[in-house]
């Protein structure tokens, strides 16, 4: 069988497969349209999700995305016998491209703090999580493995007052009235009973070999009311990981995503010649089909959906007592084929007393890529990234285009599948998407994305509104940016402002007032680029990037306030920037949280964080620091000080004098809060608080809060250069 033919009918053959998928899902989404085998790898079909009406309907769509997804990559793999290569690039290659002291004496401080800043969220009253919380009065921070409470007033007296051990690898948390919702990534491994980590059959009944790597996220619930004595009171183990959690009043949403693995599933044969004939490999790879299907199609629906396991207070969970985190009639499956893998869209009540009652879900087969929440509704989209180079031919592949799923949030706080829709073309983040006045608004760049070879690209804005199970576009604007692709996207209310990039960058304004007529009313070009747009006033931007010379090579960091008072000519204010080239960068330049902009006092803190040498030892080492910035109309982004860490490292007995970079880079400094006229910095190894009034004269307060336990300096990794110092 000739090359084309092969994949004409394993094409034919993986289209086949899923005909089973389709049975009972039409009435469901499409009122009454059947879905044929061909529109599942059909991109621009209509977007929807289909739920199923029993755990054998559910059963069937899990198993029918796995054979797909095992079939598309048994299919790549058998190009590799027919001369094709194992991996494939669209027409046009790979491109270089980038997607990452004022004077005065103190006053008098109040007896309570009543401004300070708080975490930096896209949507107002939607919370997310983040590595520091403050209310003025204390912060609480993760410090290692140990969730902190530090009394933060007044300022000169900040202390650690409370500490609680968090099991797995916290990474971020939220606090809503005396409780704080602990976010950490987890392996399964670690907390089974040891009798089952020493031997899998101990109970009797084998545990999956999966069980060893498979990861989790365990969301550790933490009684702070009693600042001075944190304590642990529940214990959630999910399965997967965390794409994107957010907070509304005291309900938490989490979308989880996860893998499902199935032991002895394999799409490469074993001691298949390179050289053996066409029929040799084509029965050799259809045997295999036709075993892994068999696997798959045995596998029980318990393997894929989610589950949540409660550790006990030995700190193990009992894998015979798996809840099932969705139910089967909560289960969805998307009309266009997007992948094997499992998305849990999860609400967690925060004020229900039973933890076993306080999960409530379901469940969206496919991979899952930008999550974004407004009050009213969390949406989740799906580009096709995954299976494009299963097309035979550059002229055959579909256009990118993303999925967009509607849960609306209802008055119960649970999260509930309404509508889908889609769009043209990819989404950087989430602040690519805004609910506005009953409209999504979403910003995509159209094309292959950061290897294409650039002229073909182009980027828009479309407006959606939902009609029934449908979000319908209202109105289109395209043309943004061609042969560019976006890095910044802000809404604000009625206006856009998107950022596109390759030489210059394009600031366009746009005017979404009317969402049938979205149009571009202005555009500024200039060096470099925005990768976050914050909003200083309704006439201003505060932004940060990265500046560039006329080629469009990447050079320092810098900050820029555009005024937009003018919707037809934005201009550049001011601009500042710090380096001149990749070697010093910023946290906040890919999370926003780490970009604190405390408007009552028109300062601004970020980490900035680089490489510089180090002429005594010939070596470069790490640098990191929490600027201070003055921002003002008037003046711009002006530095006011910065503040390292690297002082901890002296107490901690560390040698600061060899390589440098293991120890500097445990000191990064990654947040900054102010409370009053009082900046926290925030390390990996403790705090330092400053006066902004008076900055130059130093820490007010200062301590280390690691546990030294968790800290070893990275001498095992340079020990013979330690010795050689020593």
């Amino acid at each position: 069988m000739n090359r084309t033919l092969m994949l004409q009918a394993l094409g034919a053959m993986t289209l086949g497969a899923l005909v089973a998928l389709t049975a009972g899902c039409g009435d469901q989404s499409t009122g009454g349209a059947a879905i044929t085998p061909s529109d599942r790898l059909d991109w621009t079909a209509t977007a929807q999700l289909a739920l199923a009406d029993s755990c054998g309907e559910a059963e069937t769509y899990f198993h029918q995305a796995a054979i797909t997804a095992m079939e598309l990559e048994l299919d790549q793999n058998r190009r590799c016998f027919s001369g094709d290569g194992c991996y494939r690039w669209l027409a046009g290659g790979m491109e270089d491209s980038v997607q990452a002291p004022p004077s005065g004496e103190a006053a008098n401080d109040d007896a309570v703090p009543d401004d300070f800043s708080e975490t930096n969220v896209q949507v107002e009253g939607v919370d997310e999580a983040d590595i520091v919380k403050t209310d003025g009065q204390h912060v609480v921070t993760l410090f290692g493995a140990d969730l902190v409470i530090l009394k933060s007033w007044p300022a000169a007296e900040t202390a650690e007052i409370g500490r609680v051990r968090v099991k797995g690898a916290p990474t971020s948390f939220y606090v809503k009235d005396g409780l704080a919702v602990v976010l950490s990534y987890a392996n399964y491994y670690d907390f089974l009973p040891p009798a089952l980590r020493e031997d899998p059959h101990a109970t009797g009944d084998a545990i999956d070999s999966s069980w060893r790597w498979r990861g989790a996220t365990l969301v550790t619930l933490v009684d702070i009311s009693d600042p001075a004595a944190p304590a642990v009171t529940t214990e959630h183990l999910f399965d997967g990981y965390s794409l994107a959690t957010r907070r509304i009043d005291d309900k938490v949403y989490l979308a989880q995503t996860s893998y499902s693995w199935i032991d002895g599933l394999s799409t490469w044969p074993n001691d298949l010649d390179w050289d053996a004939p066409d029929d040799v490999v084509d029965a050799r790879f259809e045997a295999l089909r036709q075993q892994n299907v068999a696997l798959i199609e045995a596998t029980p629906l318990s393997h894929w959906l989610g589950h949540r396991y409660l550790l006990g207070p030995d700190g193990t969970f009992d894998p015979a007592a798996a809840e099932a985190v969705t139910s089967c009639n909560a289960v969805y499956a998307p009309s266009v084929y997007s992948g094997q893998n499992v998305l849990s869209v999860l609400t967690l009540d925060l004020a229900e007393p039973d933890p076993t009652q306080a999960i409530t879900g379901s469940s969206i087969i496919g991979d899952w890529g930008n999550v974004y929440a407004s009050a009213d509704s969390i949406y989740i989209g799906a580009t096709n990234w995954s299976y494009y180079w299963w097309w035979e031919d550059t002229s055959s592949v579909q256009p990118l285009t993303t999925h967009i799923h509607q849960f609306a949030i209802g008055t119960d706080g649970v999260a509930r599948y309404v509508a889908s829709g889609s769009v043209l073309g990819y989404a950087i983040n989430q602040y690519a998407f805004d609910e506005y006045d009953g409209h999504l608004r979403v910003a995509t760049t159209d094309g292959f994305g950061w290897w294409n070879s650039g002229d073909t690209t182009e980027s828009r804005v479309t407006v959606l509104a939902r009609q029934g199970t449908h979000l319908v576009q209202q109105g289109l604007v395209t043309g943004l940016g061609e042969g560019e692709s976006i890095y910044a996207v802000r809404f604000i209310g009625p206006e856009g402002y998107v950022v596109t990039f390759r030489q210059v960058d394009p600031l366009y304004s746009l005017d979404l007032s009317d969402p049938t007529n979205p149009h571009v009313t202005g555009e500024l070009k200039i060096s470099g680029y925005s990768s976050y747009m914050h909003p200083l006033d309704d006439d201003h931007l505060l932004t940060i990037g990265r500046d560039a010379d006329d080629e469009g090579r990447v050079q320092g960091l810098q900050f820029q306030i555009f005024d937009v008072s003018d919707p037809a000519a934005p201009t550049l204010a001011h601009k500042t920037t710090l380096g001149a080239d990749w070697s010093t960068w910023s946290e906040a330049e890919w999370d926003p949280h780490a970009f604190v902009y405390y408007a009552s006092r028109g300062l601004l803190a970020v980490p900035v964080s680089g490489w510089e040498p180090n002429d005594a030892q010939g070596y470069w080492h790490y640098r990191s620091e929490v600027f201070l910035f003055r921002v003002s109309l008037d003046d711009g982004v002006s530095l006011v000080g910065s503040v390292s860490h690297v002082p901890f490292l002296e107490a901690l007995d560390v040698n600061t004098t060899c390589h440098d970079w293991y120890g500097w880079w445990e000191a990064r400094v990654r947040r900054g809060v102010f409370i009053e006229d009082y900046l926290v910095t925030l390390s990996n190894l403790g705090f330092m608080v400053h006066d902004t009034r008076n900055f130059a004269a130093g820490a007010v307060a200062a301590d280390i809060c690691i546990d030294p336990a968790d800290f070893n300096g990275g001498q095992s990794y340079y020990d013979p250069c330690y010795e050689a110092q020593d």
